[in-house]
Order: C-alpha cells, then sequence, then structure tokens
C-alpha cells in the first residue's frame, strides 16, 4: 500500500524527534542525553474514602472562599452607599458651606467614576473569558 508523502509539519516533527526504538527506552532516553536511573515513576491513587474526604475539604474551602467574597462585596457596597447618601445630604443642603458642596460634588463625582469602571470592568473581564 502506497503511503502519501509526509507534509512539511510532519517530515519537521519527525526529523526533530526520532522514533522510540521498540527493544530499548533506555538506549533512548541516554542517546537524548537523560539517564534512566534518574526517572522516578510514582502513580498515586486514592481510596474512595479519601476521595470524599478531599471532596468535602475542598467544598468546604469554596464555601468559605464564597462567604468572605460576598462579605467583602457587601460591606463594600454598604460604606458607598453611605458615602453616597452623606455625600447627596450635603450637596442638596443649602446651608452646607462651599467648601463642603465641593466635597460632596468631588465625593460623587469619584464614586459614580469608580462604580461606571468596576461595572465595565467587570464586563470587559467576563468577555475576555
Amino acid at each position: 500500500m502506497p503511503q502519501s508523502p509526509a507534509s512539511p509539519e510532519q517530515s519537521s516533527h519527525q526529523a526533530e524527534h526520532p522514533p522510540v526504538p521498540v527493544e530499548s527506552t533506555d538506549d533512548y532516553l541516554r542517546r537524548l542525553g537523560i539517564n534512566p536511573a534518574n526517572i522516578k515513576l510514582e502513580i498515586q491513587t486514592e481510596t474512595p474514602e479519601e476521595r470524599r474526604s478531599r471532596l468535602r475539604r475542598e467544598e468546604r474551602k469554596a464555601r468559605a472562599d464564597l462567604i468572605k467574597e460576598l462579605m467583602l462585596y457587601f460591606v463594600g457596597l454598604l460604606l458607598v452607599s453611605a458615602l453616597v447618601i452623606i455625600s447627596v445630604a450635603i450637596f442638596l443642603n443649602q446651608e452646607a458651606s462651599e467648601e463642603w458642596q465641593d466635597w460632596a460634588r468631588s465625593t460623587l463625582t469619584a464614586t459614580l467614576t469608580a462604580v461606571v469602571g468596576y461595572i465595565f470592568g467587570k464586563n470587559s473581564a467576563s468577555e475576555g473569558e
């Protein structure tokens, strides 16, 4: 049966990596400059009980990470909300000094910029996945 000619990619691939000889893997490794005595192969298996235990630990860690993330999110949301409410109250207060109204205006602007940046940053991060 005639064989089709190898593509340039296959022939260059074959030239870079000669086929492993069937008779001795040790000789092949020595030809590559690797001492077979330095190679250690260890296969570890886990029992069903070890697997269940590992999965329980991973689930607990994932749950704790989620709770921590949600707590930080809500604390941040609470702080930003309080900052916005205080700033709006100062901005709308006719008796507030010009200095306080400038502070409220710049705080609202910075907060709005941060929220928009956070939202668009989250959207661009999810699009990149």
